[in-house]
This record gives structure tokens, C-alpha cells and sequence, in this order.
């Protein structure tokens, strides 16, 4: 257990010191770790490097700095505070719900701040467990991307149980923030609240809503909110399942999509765009399969928007049951296993993400037909030599077939950056040889268009 004691007076600073550690000492085996620093300048700088999590803060207020004060309680996350001040005139201006917060009049301190400590402790004894780590979602960074407001505190991991509040629900964040956040935190992961995953969500879908519905979209900015809105969807799902908040927002980020591919997609244009991307951050690539995939049904005719919803909504789910990002850029299972990075439950969590991405499908509500066995087929092969059920090409439907193939372009145009798209057609013609495949792969090839450019 850590208590921080900040007063700048040495024999105050002992009484304290005394008082706190007797009668925490008769509630708790815990060793108790004491930090005493003079100022509260002092507390806050320590409290920013967030690399201690302090169960107590005991300081002294005199009545002056109350921007000090506010910093302090700010900062120092899930914590009890004990304010010593001349009198209790102030409290109020301190005092918030859910804040673990007393005041011991400072001229009495022998006999308030032992009453201050077993109210504190009524509330939430001290030197419990924390809170559980089941109680918190991780959330990637760029999951708050265009979020401000933020609707719900956010918080980063010191150990098993113990976390500290960063981000206080309603707070204005930019992209100096996130700079922050990585660069000077070291945070590679903050933290959410399960309770508040609605509330994430929400913010996401709003966020969405205000990008749909302006005159023009920039296709920049809709990429990124749309990835950040993927991401949150895939965090939040692997720890409360997939809520009609987290379909709505599936929804809200794929009907951006459709709307910047208009009713005429062209391949050329989604390759070249993600050529000239080639070395930067990509939001998701979940986002440019479904673009390619759309453009394929173009060329074949499929030009319905059903279908290009199907496609689409597909291409959002397809990698949502993975976590792991390395994991999801496979497209095989033998490359899972010959890379000998991942253990047999990792393994089949790779095989059957398939099956579970359809499963999720199942969940929503007004969803076309289809895009559940688009998503159970998109590893399998013509040949029999796919996954998760090794179906061969004459039980894989003519959507799926298309779906893999636009996979397969994608993972091909990442891995060759400079390469042409006849050079796909050259190297992949051995894969698609019979039934379906092969009609699709016939005519996409015929109708090839030329590079971007040419």
C-alpha cells in the first residue's frame, strides 16, 4: 500500500505520518510505503510520471491555490484523499461524487484525521486487492481518434489490478494528446471501464454520423475515424460481445465506405491509393478489402447495392474475433504454424476466427443474407486446402469466391507495393482453376484496367 503525505511543516509531516500509519496498520497486514514531500508542486510532478499508484494522499491546504488542489485530485486517480485545511469552509469546493475526499481541520488533527481515515475506509478499505482486471477493456489508442469530448474516463495499467484515471469523461483531447500519451506515458494501451463500453460506442457512432452527413467527405478523414471505429468495435467485443451499439457502429462506418465508392468503385483507384500509403499507418485494412472487394463485384456485374453492402459488411467483421494483429496479417494456416511464434490455443483461435466472425454476423439485426457464409468461407480454397472446414470450390458460394479473391489481391498489393495488377494475375492464375473461381478470376483478368497513371 502507498501513501503520499505532502505538507511542508517537519513536525505536522510526523504527526501524520504517525496517525496514518497506526491506524492503517490495525486494518491491513499490507506493508505500507510512504512517500512525504513538502509542496503540492511536488506531488502533482510525481503524480504525473504515473509510475506509482498511491492509495493515500494526505496534504495540507491553506486556503490559497486552489488550482493546485483541483490538479492534484485530478491526478491522482482512484485514490482517498485527506485535505487539511484551517477549517472546513472549502470542502465543498472539492468535494465531487464518487471522490474519496475528507477534510481534517489541521489545528486538530490528533483527533479529526483518524476520523477522516475510518470514513475513508467505510467507503473501501485500505490495502484491498484494486480493481479487477475483468472489470477493464484494453482499447488501442487510435480507438479515440476523433473522439472529443470523451464520454467516459479512461485509464492505463500500473499491474494486476491497480489502475490510474489519465483521462477524465468529458475531457477535450487533440493530437497532441495521443502524442503525449505514447511518447511521454509510454502508454501502449489505455483502458476502459466495461461499464462504460456504451458510452465509447456511442461516441464513435456520433463521431461517424457527423462525418456521413457532411456535404463532402474527405476520404483521409473518413478512413481514420472509420479504422478508429473498427478498433473500438474489435476491443470492446472480445469483452462484452457484440451489442446492437457496436452493430450500429459497424453499420454507421460501412455506410461511409459506400458512400465514397459511389456505385462505380474502380480497382485502379483503391490499389493506387493504397500503393501511395505503402510505409505509413493504415487504419485498418479491414476498410480497403471491402473498397476492392466492391470494385471486383463492379467488374463482374455485381452492381447492386445489396451486394455492395454484403461485401462490405463482411470485410469489417472478417478479422474482428482476432486481438492480435501480427496473428490476423496471415492468410494461411501453415504460415501461422511454420512461423513458430504462437502456441496451439493461439493456432486455433487463427483457424476458427472464420466461424466466429460469422457468428457475429448471425447477431445483427436487418443484416442482408449471405454475409455470414462469406465470412464462415473466407479462408477456404478452391482445392480443398482451406480453413477452418477445407471446403472445396463446389460448396463455396460465387460472393465468397469473389471475397477471397479480393483478399488475396489485398494481402498481395501490401506485399508488393511496386507491383502491377497484372503481375497478381500472372502469380495467383494457379489458385483459381476450377468452378466459380475460376469464371470470376476469367473475367476480372480480361477486364483488368491499367495501372493508376498509364
Amino acid at each position: 500500500m502507498n501513501v503520499l503525505i505532502l505538507e511542508d511543516e517537519l513536525e505536522a509531516r510526523n504527526i501524520i505520518h504517525s496517525i496514518v500509519e497506526r491506524q492503517i496498520s490495525s486494518t491491513t497486514s499490507e506493508k505500507v510505503n510512504f512517500v512525504m514531500l513538502k509542496l503540492l508542486q511536488d506531488g502533482i510532478e510525481l503524480l504525473e510520471k504515473q509510475e506509482t499508484l498511491f492509495d493515500l494522499i494526505v496534504f495540507n491546504y491553506s486556503g490559497t491555490g486552489q488550482a493546485l488542489v483541483k490538479c492534484l485530485l485530478q491526478y491522482g486517480g482512484n485514490t482517498a484523499y485527506v485535505m487539511c485545511a484551517p477549517d472546513r469552509t472549502s470542502e465543498k469546493a472539492f468535494a465531487q461524487p464518487g471522490l474519496r475526499f475528507e477534510v481534517a481541520v489541521r489545528m486538530e488533527l490528533a483527533k479529526e484525521l483518524p476520523v477522516a481515515l475510518a470514513n475513508l475506509a467505510r467507503l473501501k478499505p485500505f490495502g484491498d486487492a484494486g480493481t479487477p482486471d475483468s472489470d477493464f477493456i484494453p482499447l488501442k489508442i487510435n480507438t479515440l481518434a476523433g473522439i472529443s469530448p470523451v464520454k467516459a474516463d479512461i485509464w492505463i495499467r500500473l499491474s494486476e489490478n491497480r489502475y490510474i484515471k489519465l483521462i477524465r469523461k468529458g475531457a477535450e483531447l487533440g493530437a497532441e494528446d495521443f502524442k503525449k500519451f505514447r511518447d511521454i506515458r509510454r502508454a501502449d494501451m489505455l483502458y476502459l471501464k466495461k461499464t462504460d463500453s456504451e458510452a465509447l460506442l456511442d461516441s464513435q457512432v456520433q463521431t461517424l454520423k457527423k462525418v456521413a452527413d457532411s456535404q463532402s467527405i474527405n476520404e483521409n478523414e473518413a478512413d481514420r475515424v472509420s479504422g478508429a471505429a473498427l478498433e473500438a468495435v474489435q476491443d470492446i467485443v472480445a469483452k462484452v460481445g457484440f451489442t446492437p451499439k457496436a452493430q450500429a457502429l459497424a453499420k454507421q462506418s460501412v455506410e461511409i465506405t459506400l458512400r465514397l465508392l459511389g456505385a462505380r468503385p474502380k480497382l485502379s483507384v483503391v490499389l493506387s491509393r493504397l500503393q501511395k500509403e505503402e510505409g505509413k499507418y493504415i487504419s485498418s485494412h479491414s476498410i480497403t478489402l471491402g473498397k476492392i472487394a466492391c470494385a471486383l463485384a463492379y467488374k463482374m456485374g455485381w452492381n447492386s447495392a445489396a451486394t455492395y453492402l454484403k461485401l462490405s459488411l463482411a470485410a469489417f467483421l472478417h478479422d474482428l474475433p482476432l486481438q492480435d494483429h501480427n496473428l490476423a496479417s496471415f492468410s494461411s494456416l501453415e504460415d501461422v504454424k511454420k512461423s513458430g511464434k504462437y502456441s496451439t490455443e493461439q493456432i486455433n483461435e487463427f483457424k476458427m476466427h472464420p466461424v466466429r466472425a460469422a457468428e457475429y454476423a448471425k447477431q445483427f439485426h436487418e443484416i442482408p443474407g449471405d454475409v455470414d457464409q462469406v465470412l464462415a468461407q473466407h479462408h477456404e480454397k478452391g482445392d480443398g486446402s482451406g480453413f477452418p472446414r477445407g471446403l472445396t470450390h463446389k460448396y463455396i458460394s460465387p460472393l465468397a469466391c469473389l471475397f477471397i479473391i479480393a483478399h488475396d489481391m489485398l494481402h498481395f498489393s501490401l506485399e508488393h507495393p511496386e507491383a502491377k495488377l497484372d503481375e497478381f494475375f500472372k502469380v495467383a492464375e494457379s489458385r483459381y482453376l476450377t468452378g466459380t473461381f475460376r469464371k470470376i478470376f476469367i473475367q476480372l483478368k480480361s477486364e483488368a484496367e491499367p495501372p493508376a497513371g498509364s
